[in-house]
C-alpha cells in the first residue's frame, strides 16, 4: 500500500504534467508561479555533469532546459528567471548548473520551487577532478575568453592560471571547492526531506546505461532498449589519463578528501548511491575499493 508521502508525490507529479505549472511560495525576487523543474544536476564541476546532461537530453521523455544554448543554466541562482521557454508539459523537465551545490540559497530556492525535485550530485576522486579543472582554467587563460570568466579578471590572474603548479592551484582555488563530502552533508542536513542521488564520473564512464535507468526510473520514465543501446559503453577522461606528479603534502590532502567522500557515500542507502561504491555494483563488477 502506498504511503501518504508517495500519494502526495504522485498527485503533485500528475498535476505538474497536466497543468504545466504550479503555485509556489515567493522566495526573494524569484517568480512565485512558473514551470516545474523535476530534476536538477547541481554539482560538481569536472565530474561528468555535461555527459550526464547529454544523456538526459537524448531521451525523448526528457526536456533539458538551456540558457542561451548552454548546458550551464543558473536559473535558480540568478533569481527572477526560470526555464519557462524550454518547459515541455508531459516531459520530465530539468537543467544543470554545477555551482548550485556551493550555494545554500540556490539549493533552498530549488527545493521550494518543487519539494519533489530530484537533486543529482556528480562526484569524482579529488586528484583527477582537480587536474581536469586546472587544465580547463589554463585553456581559458590562454584564450583570454570568455572575458567575463574569473580566470580572466586581470592580467595577473591570467598569468597565474596559465602556468601555476598543481600545488599553487590547490591552495589558491581548489582546496575548499573539492570538499564534496562536506557540501553534500550540508545539503542533506539543511533539506532532510529532499530527494537526491549521488553518481560519479567513474560510474557514468563504465555504466551509463545502468545510471540512466536508475535516474529515469526515479522520474517515472522507463527508458527504451534503443535509447540505452545508444549510450556510450566505456570511456576514460583527461583526469584519469593525467600523469602529473604531486608533492607528498598535496597527495595526502587529496587522499583525505577522497576518504571523507567515501565515508559519506558508503553511508547512503543503495538507491541514493549510483557510484562505483554501490554495494550491488561493486559485487557484480568488482570495482576497486578506492574508486568512485
Amino acid at each position: 500500500m502506498a504511503t501518504l508521502a508517495e500519494l502526495r508525490r504522485k498527485t503533485r507529479h500528475l498535476l505538474s504534467r497536466t497543468v504545466g505549472s504550479i503555485a509556489r511560495p515567493s522566495k526573494g525576487n524569484w517568480r512565485s508561479v512558473g514551470p516545474v523543474t523535476d530534476f536538477a544536476i547541481v554539482g560538481f564541476p569536472k565530474c561528468g555533469t555535461t555527459a550526464l546532461a547529454r544523456f538526459f537530453e537524448t531521451n525523448e521523455d526528457v526536456q533539458l532546459a538551456k540558457l542561451n544554448g548552454r548546458y550551464e543554466s543558473p536559473y535558480f541562482k540568478v533569481g527572477g528567471r526560470d526555464p519557462g521557454p524550454d518547459y515541455r508539459p508531459g516531459a520530465a523537465n530539468g537543467h544543470k548548473f554545477t555551482s548550485y551545490a556551493y550555494s545554500r540559497a540556490a539549493l533552498r530556492r530549488l527545493y521550494d520551487s518543487n519539494p519533489e525535485l530530484l537533486f543529482v550530485f556528480c562526484v569524482r576522486e579529488a586528484k583527477p577532478a582537480m587536474l581536469s579543472w586546472r587544465r580547463m582554467h589554463s585553456l581559458i587563460a590562454e584564450r583570454g575568453t570568455p572575458e567575463t570568466h574569473p580566470v580572466n579578471r586581470s592580467a595577473e590572474s591570467r598569468a597565474f592560471y596559465q602556468s601555476c603548479s598543481a600545488e599553487a592551484y590547490f591552495e589558491a582555488y581548489a582546496d575548499e571547492r573539492l570538499n564534496y563530502a562536506q557540501l553534500i552533508e550540508r545539503f542533506r542536513t539543511a533539506l532532510p526531506e529532499a530527494r537526491f542521488v549521488v553518481t560519479s564520473q567513474g560510474r557514468l564512464a563504465q555504466d551509463a546505461a545502468g545510471v540512466m535507468t536508475a535516474l529515469l526510473s526515479k522520474l517515472g520514465i522507463a527508458p527504451s532498449a534503443g535509447y540505452l543501446a545508444k549510450l556510450p559503453k566505456r570511456h576514460d577522461s583527461y583526469g584519469q589519463r593525467a600523469t602529473t606528479e604531486l608533492s607528498p603534502e598535496l597527495a595526502a590532502a587529496l587522499t583525505k578528501k577522497d576518504e571523507e567522500l567515501f565515508a559519506l557515500i558508503d553511508s547512503l542507502p543503495p538507491e541514493q548511491n549510483l557510484t562505483l561504491r554501490q554495494p550491488e555494483f561493486r559485487e557484480r563488477e568488482g570495482s576497486p575499493e578506492n574508486a568512485l
